[in-house]
């Protein structure tokens, strides 16, 4: 398993998945946004993968960040994304940044890791 840890995210790669999870409290910026996705473009080494990222926990997300992960470099090399929380906060987050930023890569909302995962893989 190869990973990554920044001030503000984990990532890792393992099973042909990329998995991230926010530090708790962390406010994501567009320089955290810019660090977190160099880190996480480390992990793909050039090839696209499917991105399972656990949102719980984060305190907020500026509208810079949230624009900067739904487009360009900000999916860069990602097939699909699936958000995981259980927190009715970061589902109010993510649920927000899904209908305003719209991500240009299919991305969905899930409460557990294993309808996540099936989602991911069926490219």
């Amino acid at each position: 398993m190869q990973e990554i840890e920044n001030e503000f995210a984990k990532l890792w790669f393992e099973d042909g998945v990329v998995y991230g999870t926010y530090k708790p409290n962390v406010v994501i910026d567009l320089a955290a946004a810019k660090k977190i996705v160099i880190d996480r473009i480390a992990l793909y080494k050039g090839t696209d993968y499917p991105t399972l990222s656990y949102i719980d926990g984060l305190s907020s997300v500026t509208k810079e960040a949230r624009d900067y992960f739904s487009k360009d470099d900000g999916i860069k090399h990602m097939k699909r994304l699936a958000l995981i929380t259980t927190s009715p906060i970061s589902r109010v987050v993510g649920n927000f940044w899904l209908q305003i930023s719209r991500p240009t890569v299919p991305t969905r909302l899930f409460a557990n890791e294993e309808e996540a995962l099936k989602w991911l893989k069926e490219v």
